[in-house]
């Protein structure tokens, strides 16, 4: 099973959702991408990772890297299996152009299909807990909702929104 959090936020508010992940020691953070080879995956604190480019990382607390399974994808490269691995996905939200702001997005695996499809594989409760406690700071920088219920904006965002910027999804 899954959970998430969709919502609107701005550029500069992405340094509170770090601020406050990193008030666990050594969080860290790797790209969310398929790579040459197993080697080219990499750990490095969070800050460091989202001081680069790209809008999808996994975001982990140092206990779980060693539990991250690594697939091929194709003859081009590998990466981590999203769907099993303790770790935070987080897709960040964009300006598309100066008035149009895609959604920023967390997701929390609890649990998965085991690779014989039918056993489900429990990810461990003390992930499961962190990671619910970070939706749920989440879910409270973001109280408003927008177009859909379950798509949350912070108030910076809603400004921004009454003052012409589209809310993309």
């Amino acid at each position: 099973m899954t959970l998430s959090v969709h919502y609107w936020r701005l550029p500069d508010e992405e340094a509170d959702l770090a601020a406050r992940l990193q008030q666990e020691p050594g969080i860290v953070a790797t790209p969310n991408e398929l790579v040459e080879s197993a080697k080219k995956i990499v750990w490095k604190p969070l800050a460091k990772v989202l001081a680069g480019k790209g809008d999808s990382f996994l975001i982990t607390l140092p206990e779980f890297v060693s539990q991250m399974k690594i697939i091929r994808v194709d003859q081009d490269g590998v990466c981590i299996a999203v769907t099993s691995a303790p770790a935070l996905l987080y897709d960040r939200g964009v300006f598309l152009t100066k008035k149009e702001l895609l959604p920023t997005a967390l997701y929390v695996s609890t649990s998965y299909l085991a690779e014989d499809q039918r056993t489900v594989v429990d990810l461990p409760t003390d992930f499961i807990r962190w990671g619910k406690r970070i939706l749920s700071w989440v879910k409270r920088s973001a109280p408003d909702t927008h177009h859909f219920k379950t798509y949350r904006i912070t108030a910076k965002a809603e400004a921004a929104r009454k003052a012409g910027v589209q809310m993309i999804w």
